[in-house]
């Protein structure tokens, strides 16, 4: 089975969880960092964990027609508002150059809804699944019966790896034959 060639933007400590638990029929072929501070670095520095084998650049350009998917990191309460005009362009490339695109990141409507109108036009995927904290925070579980077990993960801080605690929770759930949820 052919892999798909990702490339994912912008890169930040957080999305290091991804890296361990790319799905099988992905690969990564870039790793973006918006800030020079990563140029030419292996990222497992961020961690201060062995070296992951991936080498962070600021070229997203070449990251674009290099791979296949282009995954748009959600940056949260740490983005700038300069990343938007960066974001947009790099969407506006992807799409122009027939890339699948998968955005994590907060978009304005009217640029979600014409990247949906692009990509339905030029016969390509663009997914876009941001969600607000504020709407993750009221999330209400009384009303739904559960069949599997919930597991809910707070942080008490940001930046505590507790996406990547969530994604091991789930890796060992399933080799134990246990279908879960995980909510962090």
């Amino acid at each position: 089975m052919k892999k798909e060639r990702a490339c994912i933007v912008p890169f930040s400590k957080k999305e290091i969880p991804i890296l361990n638990y790319m799905p099988d029929k992905y690969e990564i072929s870039s790793i973006i960092s918006v800030g020079m501070e990563l140029e030419g670095k292996e990222i497992s520095f961020l961690t201060n964990r062995k070296k992951l084998g991936f080498t962070a650049t600021v070229d997203w350009n070449k990251g674009v027609r290099e791979c296949d998917i282009v995954i748009i990191t959600d940056m949260g309460m740490t983005r700038e508002r300069c990343l938007d005009t960066l974001i947009y362009e790099i969407i506006d490339q992807a799409l122009c150059e027939r890339k699948k695109v998968i955005c994590f990141a907060e978009l304005e409507e009217y640029r979600q809804q014409t990247y949906k109108t692009l990509a339905q036009k030029i016969g390509i995927p663009f997914t876009y699944v941001y969600e607000p904290y504020e709407v993750q925070a009221i999330t209400r579980f009384e009303k739904i019966s559960f069949k599997t077990p919930i597991v809910f993960l707070g942080e008490m801080t940001q930046e505590c790896d507790g996406y990547e605690i969530v994604l091991k929770l789930v890796e060992r759930l399933k080799k134990d034959g246990i279908r879960s949820y995980m909510y962090l």
